[in-house]
């Protein structure tokens, strides 16, 4: 029973501490990327925004930090070769979106105008795979446009 008591204090001790490191891993890692993209370092950007995204990706991931996460990766992926990066910037913004929407707003207002575009691309973009259209789902949507369309997709002799 003191075995159990004294693990379970050992627990409740260091939790705390351990939450505080994750706070201080996903600033410094953002704040590595945001100083790698304005070096030109984009390689280190990303292996930056690997890491915030990894802490990031538990319960306890404020909207704001999601939100520069998506930033980041937009930047980044303008100078990089893979479109993953776009799509992950996207799966941060819905995420952020999704626990508070007013601060992903609040965050974007405090943003510089060649900032902002791009989370308003992403604000676009999100909204866009939220709504249906007209009612049909996307992939409804793309089937029965495709069949009545079929001279599309042939060939005239």
């Amino acid at each position: 029973m003191k075995t159990i008591f004294k693990t379970l204090l050992a627990i409740a001790i260091a939790l705390p501490f351990t939450q505080c490191n994750m706070q201080t891993n996903r600033t410094e890692s953002l704040t590595n990327a945001r100083q790698a993209i304005a070096n030109g370092e984009y390689e280190i950007a990303i292996a930056s925004l690997e890491d915030a995204a990894n802490s990031l990706s538990d319960s306890t991931a404020s909207p704001t930090k999601l939100s520069e996460l998506a930033l980041l990766y937009m930047i980044a992926n303008d100078h990089a070769a893979d479109d993953d990066y776009s799509l992950k910037a996207l799966d941060a913004y819905r995420r952020a979106v999704k626990i508070n929407a007013d601060s992903v707003e609040t965050f974007i207002t405090t943003l510089a105008p060649d900032e902002m575009q791009y989370l308003l691309i992403l604000s676009s973009l999100s909204s866009s795979i939220d709504n249906a259209i007209n009612g049909v789902e996307i992939e409804e949507f793309e089937e029965g446009f495709y069949e009545e369309n079929d001279s599309l997709n042939t060939v005239t002799e």
